[in-house]
């Protein structure tokens, strides 16, 4: 069974200036874990994520012709793999080797160094 993605994971997108960012789980799943709140698949909101800037090609700061802008993700769906076999109050459970793609052109991961926890 994959490792789940709890509070305090480390998340990288390959757009960010930044490039790593905490991952922001509130307490809605309903399941929790030594580090705090396992994530769903749907934690994608802009408060759940932030990177600072961003220089991906299709931010519409950068489409006006600033080499950067400010963050704001634009989440191109939910997060993509994730595990049925664990189902949270909002979704299936998140893992270390889901991605999230955002509709600037930034493809977001779970950093392999993250708080995880092993789902049995």
């Amino acid at each position: 069974m994959p490792d789940a993605c709890a509070m305090g994971a480390i998340i990288e997108c390959d757009c960010a200036e930044s490039k790593k960012a905490p991952l922001l789980v509130t307490p809605e799943t309903g399941i929790m874990s030594s580090t705090g709140p396992i994530a769903a698949i749907t934690a994608i909101k802009p408060s759940n994520i932030n990177f600072g800037v961003c220089k991906a090609s299709l931010n519409p700061v950068v489409l006006l012709g600033a080499p950067k802008g400010p963050c704001t993700i634009s989440p191109a769906g939910p997060w993509i793999k994730g595990t049925p076999k664990v189902m949270t109050k909002q979704g299936p459970m998140l893992t270390k080797d889901s991605k999230l793609f955002c509709s600037y052109g930034g493809q977001i991961k779970i950093n392999m160094g993250t708080p995880t926890l092993k789902a049995n």
